[in-house]
């Protein structure tokens, strides 16, 4: 039989983490979720124009189209990294770091789920920290856990990454079989619909109820990013970062 299955839209986080109990533990994605850039470069919404553009261009140059975007996958994971190894951050919502202080003071377990390659661990970690966040301690497990798979994932200090080119949802799977941890509930909230799936699909076997909660906090700062200003401010990096107001002003 599959498991219980509530999968709705949460435009807060707050709303998303209403029905939170003792019972459950809460996984939360990291970008445009929990935390972000103050400026579009940097965004995740800037790593998937990223790619889709340099697909385009790859496609248009000969290129077959699955090998272009594996191209500009690889692409984009090395600007990515090279971005947020020192990259500054800020909540998505003022409020998010005390509602998941507030779910931890309470005893509930809490994780990062986040589509970040693993050798961006340590620099998410450090992310998490400069705004008030932690999940160590308050995990399924204090190790650090390679867990199988055709891409590399990693946990480490209660953020699991497993990189883009992972499935989310069968990679929570694999972790939690190794961890040996038998959560009763799971509440996973997530900016992007299709990632809320993959992980209600793959835990549909395993008898855990699953609440998936698709955050829209973000989504007019995502809906608003102006391409040209973005591409001003990658143009322009060389370790310091534009703001979108000096980006504008070179227009």
């Amino acid at each position: 039989s599959l498991a219980f299955a509530d999968v709705r839209e949460a435009p807060t986080m707050a709303d998303a983490l209403s029905d939170v109990d003792a019972d459950s533990l809460v996984i939360f994605d990291l970008d445009n979720t929990v935390m972000m850039p103050p400026q579009s470069l940097g965004g995740e919404e800037w790593y998937d124009y990223f790619v889709e553009k340099r697909t385009k261009e790859q496609v248009a140059a000969g290129i077959p189209p699955a090998k272009a975007k594996e191209n500009s996958i690889d692409q984009g994971l090395k600007e990515w990294n090279q971005f947020h190894r020192n990259a500054k951050v800020i909540p998505v919502e003022a409020d998010t770091p005390a509602l998941i202080k507030a779910l931890q003071d309470k005893g509930t377990k809490s994780m990062a789920l986040t589509a970040r390659p693993t050798d961006l661990a340590d620099a998410t970690i450090g992310q998490l920290k400069s705004i008030g966040i932690s999940f160590i301690g308050h995990s399924l497990s204090d190790k650090t856990i390679n867990v199988s798979g055709k891409n590399a994932s990693l946990f480490k200090n209660g953020a699991l990454l497993v990189g883009p080119k992972n499935n989310k949802g069968e990679i929570i799977v694999k972790f939690l079989k190794q961890s040996g941890a038998k959560p009763k509930k799971i509440f996973f909230v997530d900016n992007k619909m299709h990632h809320v799936h993959n992980v209600e699909k793959a835990l549909a076997p395993t008898g855990i109820a699953y609440f998936g909660r698709r955050h829209g906090a973000a989504d007019k700062k995502i809906e608003a990013m102006d391409k040209e200003v973005v591409e001003i401010q990658h143009r322009y990096f060389f370790g310091e970062v534009l703001s979108n107001k000096q980006a504008e002003a070179l227009k």
